[in-house]
């Protein structure tokens, strides 16, 4: 899909990355790393709106998802998945060596009813995305902590802080499944 020539930039807990050209975001588009309600302006504006507001970015979204690959329940029982905003289960994964899981236990439990399966392993039903999730909880998390979030109703990941070969493994694994 070709999209006007252009760079956007995207805000995530008010930090601003970017710019990044058309090809990037169509790519984090397929990565389920920009969705609909990403926070976005073009390179140089002041304005923020949601991705699906900018025409040209709301092509990414038509038709999503891509018959993405469904697990664990969504895959025996619900082929549709979980539309956006019902409550969702969500696996958050953090660092075991800086026991961030436990140290931001309240922001965790904020998100909706939450239990912790090991000491970096917390299971969570929200309505939120995954993407959400992953913005609620990066503010409290130190430059070097990461997250990793598994949507395990809807088949979506995100994360967080992945040193760059982890980061390359991930997308290539997420990306090969998804268009399996």
């Amino acid at each position: 899909m070709a999209l006007a020539p252009s760079n956007w930039c995207i805000k995530v807990a008010e930090k601003i990355y970017g710019p990044y050209s058309d090809q990037q975001m169509e790519a984090f588009a397929q990565e389920g790393r920009l969705s609909p309600r990403s926070s976005v302006s073009p390179a140089g504006a002041q304005t923020w709106r949601e991705a699906h507001q900018y025409e040209v970015l709301a092509r990414l979204f038509d038709g999503q998802p891509k018959q993405a690959r469904a697990f664990g329940k969504a895959g025996n029982d619900d082929q549709q998945g979980t539309p956006e905003g019902s409550p969702a289960m969500m696996l958050l994964v953090f660092d075991t060596v800086a026991s961030t899981a436990g140290r931001i236990e309240n922001q965790i439990r904020a998100l909706g009813d939450a239990f912790r399966l090991t000491s970096n392993v917390w299971c969570v039903t929200t309505g939120q995305s995954a993407v959400g999730v992953k913005n609620a909880i990066v503010p409290h998390l130190s430059s070097r902590e990461y997250v990793f979030v598994v949507d395990t109703h809807r088949g979506k990941t995100t994360w967080h802080n992945m040193t760059p070969s982890l980061h390359s493994h991930l997308t290539r694994a997420y990306v090969k499944s998804s268009a399996a």
